[in-house]
């Protein structure tokens, strides 16, 4: 367990030691020994925690103890021990909670025998404590199978929840006053499973595996001034299990199957959220996030928006080394029997940053980007009218192939702005992409005005400047030619982007012809190609060009469901370990292509994103490949983000 203020880790493993960690080194400050085996440790805001004795533990280690068992407070600075509570168990204990002052404790254990002859049903015990005193200040004796224990924040009140009835019937919760020892009987629906409270104590939250219809689960919640039923909430979806309060106390989770409930604790206003949750086990201090177990490692994911923000691959199932996240910082127990023969590890999560790069218009993004990219500068600078996404397209695939900067320019070409990028740059030359008669002359007048050179690339529709930028000799001569459509954007810029990366040949062509024609069968023949990668289903490039292609060298196809689903999987397939991404959006082709500048020059998969929002999908799979980044493109950047994280689409 992490101290309050997070920067130490009391460690046990059912032994008579506690280590105390430094959360920030990871390493060992002191070895605390106390007189009873140990294995429940709870932080306390003083810089103490309470520790409970483990009877079954003592006995699995062939130790000798007499009641009654014991709860421990201890200095953690320097590991006195406060004072010793004598809790008159004859039973084990079963559960504990305690206050964040250390002033309230409550424990409870149940018998293996009944309650009273004939009776179906075990016994309880629970004890109220003051552990700074180490006095029992209330006991409560009763029948019934009743876990889990949870204590208020405020330290008022202790909920246990009835367990083992019919689920088909009525529940109920005690309430266990702990100023004054009263006990008090909740009525709830049938099927009570669990229980938390609000970060304020006013409320508490109770699932149920049934609901009141019999169809799926709920959650009750009590108000617990009145000790009474205030509201459910139903979810025929399914059963609801665990509950549990994010450390800020604003939102409580409910998990249900299959989906999860995230309830305002003042509102009560109910939202359905994805989280993977198979069981929540720990909530982040000061954050509404909540790490999970999953297989084989942890889930740690905001219980507001359904984002995964980190993930950890720990090589066992969760739950049971010892396991704690402070931070960044995950620290679990390796192979062992007691803290002082036992590895403690830990790991930095991965941490996704985010930066952005935009501008007034599309024209001076492209100018944004070159400056980010090209900061020294470059011998030659693509230009393309920023209204045509094919022939810009080309443009960007060849300028990624020759590692210099694309700019975009209005159709009446060379302004002002771009002017002054091509000066910075120091470019020798200018390549000028497709354009109308009247746009070639301005960038000609232009080119002429600062003495640089220019190459004119056109053709007479998209496609002929598609292959005229292809033999023009200014894209790659790689082995694989990479083939994308000329009426889709999505999929076409992520393919530039790739291509040029690979400094491999890009060209478009028209999908829906049935074979392809004379004169591309011509440009990709002179290219000697290995393989040809066509990018996008039958619906974009249809079978018969894929025939014809195939012709000329072994030919597969990437492709998905939609546009932004195979321009996904092109860059799963060419980044298959990309820890950053670049990040532009569906809405404006223009940013996307200035993006490639971006992407190709830092080394980074191009990821095209609905507007204002980021696909569940996509950070799910970055947090699970331990990204560090993303940057993101375009005039809507602002809009992805909320509190320097990125904002999941619902």
């Amino acid at each position: 367990m992490a101290s309050v203020d997070g920067s130490q880790l009391y460690v046990t493993a059912a032994s008579q030691d506690v280590l105390v960690v430094d959360a920030s080194t990871g390493r060992v400050a002191r070895t605390i020994h106390l007189p009873r085996v140990v294995d429940e440790v709870t932080p306390l805001s003083d810089g103490r925690f309470l520790a409970w004795e483990n009877r079954f533990q003592e006995a699995n280690l062939n130790l000798t103890s007499a009641d009654p068992e014991e709860e421990f407070d201890v200095d953690a600075a320097t590991g006195a021990v406060v004072a010793t509570t004598d809790i008159p168990y004859s039973m084990g204990l079963v559960e504990y909670a305690a206050a964040a002052n250390g002033r309230v404790a409550v424990t409870i254990g149940h018998s293996a025998s009944p309650a009273a002859p004939g009776s179906p049903t075990p016994a309880f015990e629970a004890y109220v404590t003051d552990p700074s005193t180490g006095t029992v200040t209330h006991d409560v004796n009763g029948e019934g199978v009743f876990r889990p224990l949870v204590l208020s924040p405020d330290g008022e009140h202790a909920y246990v929840v009835e367990w083992a009835r019919n689920v088909s019937q009525p529940g109920y919760v005690l309430d266990i006053e702990t100023r004054t020892g009263t006990v008090n009987t909740i009525p709830v629906g049938p099927g009570p499973w669990d229980v938390t409270f609000s970060g304020d104590s006013s409320r508490a939250f109770v699932s149920r595996q049934v609901s009141s219809t019999g169809q799926g689960g709920a959650v009750d919640v009590i108000d617990t001034a009145s000790a009474s039923v205030e509201k459910t909430i139903e979810e025929p979806a399914g059963s609801v299990s665990h509950v549990l309060t994010t450390a800020d106390g604003s939102i409580v989770v409910a998990k249900a199957d299959p989906d999860t409930l995230a309830i305002d604790t003042r509102s009560l206003a109910v939202s359905h959220v994805n989280l993977g949750l198979i069981s929540p086990l720990m909530t982040l201090p000061g954050t509404t996030e909540i790490a999970s177990a999953s297989i084989l490692g942890y889930d740690v994911e905001d219980a507001r928006t359904g984002l995964l923000t980190r993930y950890f691959h720990a090589g066992f199932n969760p739950g049971r080394n010892g396991e704690t996240i402070v931070g960044r910082r995950f620290f679990w127990l390796g192979n062992g029997a007691t803290p002082t023969t036992s590895s403690l590890n830990v790991v930095d999560f991965a941490q996704t940053s985010a930066t952005t790069i935009s501008a007034k218009d599309r024209y001076e993004t492209s100018v944004a980007t070159s400056k980010a990219s090209f900061p020294k500068g470059a011998p030659v600078v693509y230009v393309s009218p920023g209204t045509s996404f094919p022939d810009a397209t080309d443009a960007a695939a060849a300028a990624a192939a020759a590692q210099v900067p694309l700019l975009l320019t209005p159709g009446s070409g060379i302004s002002s702005v771009i002017l002054a990028e091509i000066k910075r740059l120091h470019a020798g030359r200018i390549v000028a992409v497709a354009g109308s008669a009247s746009y070639q002359a301005a960038v000609a007048r232009t080119a002429r005005s600062i003495g640089v050179s220019l190459v004119h690339v056109a053709g007479t529709d998209r496609y002929a400047t598609s292959r005229a930028t292809l033999q023009a000799g200014t894209l790659g001569q790689g082995r694989t030619v990479y083939v994308a459509t000329g009426q889709s954007y999505e999929p076409a810029v992520v393919t530039a982007s790739v291509a040029g990366a690979e400094r491999s040949p890009f060209l478009l062509v028209n999908g829906a012809a049935p074979v392809i024609d004379p004169a591309t069968k011509a440009a990709v023949s002179a290219l000697h190609p290995q393989n040809i990668v066509l990018v996008g289903s039958t619906r974009e490039i249809s079978s018969g060009v894929q025939t014809s292609l195939a012709k000329l060298a072994p030919t597969s196809r990437i492709a998905g469901s939609s546009d932004t689903e195979t321009a996904r999987l092109l860059d799963d397939t060419a980044y298959p370990q990309a820890t950053s991404a670049v990040l532009a959006t569906t809405a404006n082709f223009a940013d996307a292509l200035a993006a490639v500048n971006v992407a190709v020059r830092s080394g980074q998969p191009l990821e095209i994103v609905p507007s204002r929002c980021i696909p569940q999908s996509f950070t799910n799979e970055f947090v699970l490949r331990q990204a560090t980044g993303v940057t993101l493109v375009g005039g809507d950047s602002d809009h992805y983000l909320s509190g320097g994280a990125l904002v999941p689409c619902k």
